[in-house]
């Protein structure tokens, strides 16, 4: 028998055990059913006899009227359950119509003695007849019941064995039908798995008989056709390997190459890198060249007068001089000094890092007129003495809000544009200011009717130091306005060709804060207190000079050359104010007035230092002295900073 066959016949034949399953149940489900109705109805029977015949005995004992109606009651509803019985069982008539007939005839003898001894107690005889009848329906009725049982008890037992009989049929069926597949299947599996294994093992010329329209025969089929392409794919994947060799052989001597083209690489960029760190080192070298250039420049122009004046009276020092012409060249010593210092603190400005100045609202009218001002006062117009040609202002304002900057700083910075506008116009020329608003921030423009430069000066114009007009110009203008706009935040363009002029566009933002402008101080006086103060210095010339200068005020002044014999005086004696040198041999100035601290709290401190800008641009100031003063200091200066020292604290005004 064929596989599929056998298959076939093992999944239809549990389904038709199924159907006659069903239909022997069916049947005993439905005898079951009747037995157990006829057995209700037989213990109903039973039931209603003995409460008959109870009712009976009851009016045997008290032949009341409530006595006979009850038995009636009882014999009525007798009656209703046997015509019940009959009819719901027709074929048990013969079985139930006897006792039905029985009942009746019972109950009509009684009903007629009882109706004829109605006005007298029932007779004894035929009431024990009647009782006596009642149990023999009531043998009748247990008999009944005991034979519906016993139909039950054999129905259920037959029914069960059928049941087993068919499960042990249909055990045996499936079990001779799966053996049979079983070792069918078995058999050509076992054909399939060795042939698997020699696949695996390499053999790819396996091919596996098969019967035509047997069940696996197209599973073999499958095999044949899997092992045939298996074949040409291996043989597919030899020609791919042999060419894949070729390809990577190509590829590893192109990685060779790559490999000698990236160490070759990477040599070059090493060197490149190299070379690029000595290109910025030179370039920071020639940068800081160029300042110190610039600054030995300037210094040297500066300081010229005063030393040729220094020179001249050196000469004259040993034949009198008028007082008057000595005073002169003093003063010409005095200005020179001046403005080396102010070199000095415009080149902290621009390179030292930028200190966070609190800014105020600034009227850019109103910089721009005090600029034109202050350029016309140093280059008269024209009236017969003028040191230059004639040039002519033209401003052409609009309404702009206040920007955000300091007065001072912009009134220096236009002041700039507008010198460099003036050198470029040797012919003379007008210079145009205009200002506008600019969405939130505020353009203001400076033009002028020059030279104009060309895209390579254009370019450097804000280096420092650059000119391109020689001495004695520094070549910081630019670069300090370009310092003082973008310390608020502002920025600077220019455009210009030969030719055509200059112009500078200034973008500046709106002033949002709040500003407090601060009180206007009076003019200072001399203190009204003659202070006792001690000078810490280690150069001799500065402690005299101090001496000297603090002793003609009328103040008393006790000297120290270190900063031990400083904290020793301070320590011992009783000072208004101490003065001392940040660099000394011996202690640091910081030092001195830490230990001054520790007994003297109270004490003013004040420290001098050639830092001292520097200092205060950074937040380094010490917290061990009350006051820093930048070198080189005047004997007037220090009086003036004792002054704000010491006024608050000892109520002069």
């Amino acid at each position: 028998m064929k596989l599929k066959a056998t298959l076939q016949i093992g999944a239809v034949f549990p389904i038709l055990l199924a159907l006659l399953v069903s239909v022997a149940l069916f049947f005993r489900m439905h005898t079951l059913e009747r037995i157990r109705t006829e057995n209700a109805l037989s213990e109903q029977i039973f039931r209603l006899i003995v409460e008959a015949h109870g009712a009976l005995q009851k009016l045997f004992l008290r032949p009341e009227k409530h006595s006979r109606n009850e038995w009636e009651q009882r014999a009525r509803m007798l009656d209703e359950v046997l015509n019940e019985a009959i009819r719901q069982d027709p074929s048990r008539r013969t079985g139930w119509t006897p006792l039905l007939e029985r009942h009746r005839a019972l109950r009509r003898k009684l009903t007629s003695v009882l109706d004829a001894e109605e006005s007298r107690p029932p007779d004894a005889i035929p009431m024990l007849a009647a009782s006596a009848e009642l149990h023999g329906l009531m043998a009748d009725a247990v008999e009944r019941f005991r034979t519906s049982t016993n139909r039950l008890r054999a129905v259920e037992q037959v029914t069960d064995r059928i049941f087993l009989a068919f499960v042990g049929m249909t055990g045996l069926a499936l079990a001779g039908l799966t053996l049979t597949a079983s070792r069918n299947v078995v058999r050509r599996l076992r054909v399939l798995q060795e042939a698997l294994r020699r696949v695996v093992a390499g053999d790819h010329t396996v091919q596996l008989e098969h019967v035509v329209g047997d069940e696996l025969s197209e599973t073999f089929h499958a095999f044949n056709e899997m092992v045939a392409r298996v074949r040409c794919s291996l043989d597919a994947l030899k020609q791919e390997r042999e060419e894949w060799k070729g390809e990577a052989e190509k590829q590893r001597k192109a990685a060779a190459t790559l490999r000698q083209a990236h160490m070759s690489l990477a040599d070059a960029l090493t060197k490149l890198r190299r070379a690029q760190e000595q290109i910025i080192q030179q370039e920071r070298l020639r940068a800081l060249e160029q300042i110190v250039n610039g600054v030995a420049r300037d210094f040297a122009a500066t300081i010229a007068p005063a030393v040729t004046t220094m020179d001249f009276l050196m000469t004259m020092a040993t034949s009198g001089w008028n007082p008057r012409e000595l005073k002169g060249h003093l003063t010409h010593i005095h200005d020179a000094i001046r403005e080396a210092e102010r070199q000095l603190r415009l080149l902290a400005d621009v390179f030292l890092t930028p200190e966070k100045r609190p800014s105020e609202p600034v009227d850019i009218h109103r910089a721009v007129r005090r600029a034109i001002r202050l350029v016309s006062e140093a280059h008269p117009t024209p009236d017969g003495t003028k040191t230059r040609p004639a040039f002519q202002f033209h401003v052409k304002a609009s309404e702009v809000p206040p920007v955000e900057g300091n007065m001072l700083e912009f009134v220096e910075a236009f002041a700039n544009l507008m010198e460099n506008s003036l050198d470029a116009m040797p012919s003379g020329g007008s210079i145009e200011v205009t200002s506008q608003t600019q969405g939130e921030k505020v353009l203001v423009t400076v033009t002028d009717q020059g030279e104009g430069m060309s895209e390579e000066v254009r370019l450097r114009c804000l280096e420092p130091f650059f000119s391109t007009k020689g001495p004695p110009h520094s070549g910081m203008g630019l670069t300090y306005v370009v310092a003082a706009i973008g310390r608020y935040g502002g920025t600077i363009d220019i455009r210009s060709a030969p030719g055509t002029g200059t112009t500078v566009l200034l973008t500046l933002l709106p002033f949002k804060g709040r500003y407090s402008p601060l009180p206007v101080k009076g003019r200072p006086i001399p203190l009204k207190h003659k202070l006792r103060c001690l000078v810490v210095d280690d150069e001799e010339y500065v402690r005299q000079i101090f001496f000297k200068g603090l002793a003609i005020e009328g103040h008393t002044v006790v000297t120290a050359s270190n900063g031990r014999e400083g904290l020793a005086r301070a320590t011992s004696e009783e000072y208004d104010v101490i003065i001392l040198d940040r660099a000394m041999p011996d202690m640091m100035g910081e030092e001195v007035a830490i230990g001054i601290r520790e007994k003297r709290p109270q004490i003013p401190i004040v420290l001098l230092t050639g830092l001292g800008e520097m200092m205060r641009k950074e937040g380094t100031i010490p917290k061990c002295v009350d006051l820093v003063l930048s070198k080189p200091i005047t004997v007037s200066g220090l009086l003036h900073a004792l002054r704000e020292l010491l006024s608050p604290k000892d109520g002069v005004t």
